[in-house]
């Protein structure tokens, strides 16, 4: 960037992904360009086919695209090794899901508490301190030491998000987040994260086919064939 322009946390450029299998090619993403501002309080919108899932799970790092430019947070990510690219997820990412994937053994605090574990190698000090903050910050302090299998649908969700948030990521990728609740658990936890979007300067990009957590978003962006779409 020049003239004192700030670099957007996301920039994808020409974006391709090509499924084969036995003969047939699919091309899900067709030369997609996108960017992200840090602090964005994003919803991605778009028909079933349209390659929602498949580019958030490029920009989640889990799947390398057939072509094109992925930088995120200053790294170009395509070629980035493997090894290099687990340790960069787990420092600049957060994912929250529609089946929030709590482990089953474990209490709302050490699901809190996992992907810090991952990263410094075990429990310190600072991260359980931060793990029962965000607990704090989304409600449940009262839960913290329940199994993650006494709880109801919405708080295991709220858990989900304080885990994505534990390693202070930079981009959290959501997935259909609601697609499992009731509809009045479903706005208190898109309203949750814009609040922690906004005070914390995390990038939020929550794929939905609901226009009313759309319309909740500072942005929305719309995929249709495999690209952006001018709206």
């Amino acid at each position: 960037m020049t003239n004192g322009a700030t670099e957007s946390l996301v920039t994808v450029r020409d974006l391709v992904k090509t499924y084969h299998s036995d003969e047939i090619e699919t091309r899900v993403l067709k030369g997609l360009d996108l960017e992200l501002e840090g602090g964005g309080f994003v919803a991605l919108m778009g028909p079933s086919g349209s390659g929602k899932s498949t580019l958030l799970t490029i920009l989640g790092t889990l799947l390398r695209p057939t072509s094109g430019s992925l930088r995120i947070a200053g790294e170009e990510i395509v070629d980035m090794p493997e090894k290099n690219l687990t340790a960069f997820r787990n420092r600049t990412l957060g994912f929250v899901f529609q089946f929030h994937h709590l482990l089953p053994d474990f209490t709302a605090l050490e699901n809190v508490l996992f992907p810090a574990w991952v990263a410094k190698g075990g429990e310190t000090r600072a991260a359980r301190a931060h793990a029962e903050e965000l607990l704090a910050r989304v409600g449940l302090s009262d839960r913290a030491r329940y199994l993650s299998t006494r709880l109801s649908g919405g708080q295991k969700q709220r858990v989900a998000m304080a885990r994505a948030l534990v390693n202070r990521p930079q981009l959290v990728l959501a997935d259909e987040p609601t697609g499992n609740l009731d509809r009045d658990a479903s706005m208190r936890l898109i309203d949750l994260m814009r609040e922690v979007s906004h005070e914390e300067h995390t990038c939020f990009l929550i794929s939905t086919h609901d226009a009313d957590i759309a319309a909740r978003c500072d942005r929305t962006i719309h995929i249709v064939d495999g690209r952006i779409a001018n709206v």
